[in-house]
């Protein structure tokens, strides 16, 4: 057990970039901090002068001088949205996944944490299988009763450890250090399912609490976008895609 973990710790080493932040990948998936991943967050909040730091499930983008972050359920269409926004409309990926936000004087500003590979590849690995399921999101109440109900948000999220385990494995070690920027976020675009919350967490570098609903966390000058996540999914693609564009 001792030599898969180092064997594991290598591949982490190889796959992230020095200088990349990552501990909000693992705290994320359990909703805590580990010791090391709490030292890594407050020495990330005193070295950029932040109250506080958000892992908000979700995608960013750049859209000419604007970034914009979408911050939405499970299977709702966030990465696609994006994906067709740098497709067709000129947009840049910034983030795909999860999204480190910091809190400081009124304004979230978005923290490239250099894991945009990894997840990129675990989106890969995952799209093929996940054709097979249906949205956790979509479940009805009478589906969610059922025993099969019940498993299916668990085997979705086993399938996202093992895809992002999989990213991991085939991501190639980087020649230079990540250079980490700071982007200032204009726009935030909130597309929840009333019955399946986005699943984002803050955080001062200590403990971690769920958020349940991220608009009423984001700071007034932001620009706030919530559109409509009801009818067909092509429809809420729509929506979501024109909400990121404005």
């Amino acid at each position: 057990m001792r030599r898969l973990r180092t064997v594991w710790a290598g591949l982490k080493a190889r796959a992230f970039p020095p200088g990349a932040i990552t501990f909000h990948l693992g705290a994320w998936s359990r909703g805590a901090l580990s010791e090391v991943e709490g030292k890594t967050a407050r020495a990330l909040l005193d070295e950029l002068g932040f109250q506080r730091l958000f892992v908000l499930h979700g995608s960013a983008v750049q859209l000419g001088t604007e970034t914009v972050v979408v911050v939405g359920s499970r299977g709702i269409g966030k990465s696609t949205a994006c994906r067709n926004l740098v497709r067709h409309g000129g947009a840049v990926l910034v983030e795909d996944g999860l999204v480190l936000a910091g809190e400081a004087d009124g304004r979230w500003t978005l923290i490239e944490t250099g894991t945009l590979g990894v997840l990129r590849r675990a989106a890969l690995l995952a799209a093929a299988p996940r054709r097979f399921l249906p949205s956790p999101g979509a479940l009805t109440p009478r589906t969610a009763g059922r025993r099969s109900g019940k498993g299916l948000p668990r085997f979705h999220r086993a399938l996202e450890g093992l895809a992002f385990r999989g990213g991991v494995l085939f991501s190639q070690r980087r020649k230079e250090p990540m250079v980490r920027r700071l982007l200032p976020i204009d726009r935030l675009v909130v597309a929840e399912y009333p019955e399946s919350p986005s699943g984002s967490w803050e955080t001062d570098g200590r403990t971690m609490s769920a958020v349940a609903d991220v608009e009423t966390r984001i700071p007034a000058g932001t620009t706030v976008r919530r559109p409509a996540v009801t009818g067909s999914r092509p429809d809420v693609l729509l929506r979501l895609e024109g909400a990121l564009r404005r």
